[in-house]
């Protein structure tokens, strides 16, 4: 028999509009009210992992193209 993942409940408060665009969106995805939350959330979070490995790519590729760049007038001198 599997395990059944832990989770944990937790109260929020929302403004009036925020809830119905939640529920609205819930209702067009036909899932419960909380699984759109999660599931918004989720998305949310692994937005900001991808930004971050972009931003890390970004800087090593910016750094080598320094490097590159440094590296090709001391390779002309050498001929």
């Amino acid at each position: 028999m599997r395990k059944k993942e832990e989770v944990v409940q937790l109260r929020l408060r929302v403004r009036p509009d925020l809830l119905r665009q939640l529920k609205a969106a819930a209702k067009r995805g036909k899932v419960p009210l909380n699984s759109e939350i999660v599931k918004r959330l989720e998305v949310s979070l692994e937005a900001d992992r991808a930004e971050k490995v972009v931003a890390l790519v970004t800087d090593g590729l910016d750094r080598i193209e320094k490097m590159l760049a440094d590296m090709k007038p001391s390779q002309e001198g050498d001929k």
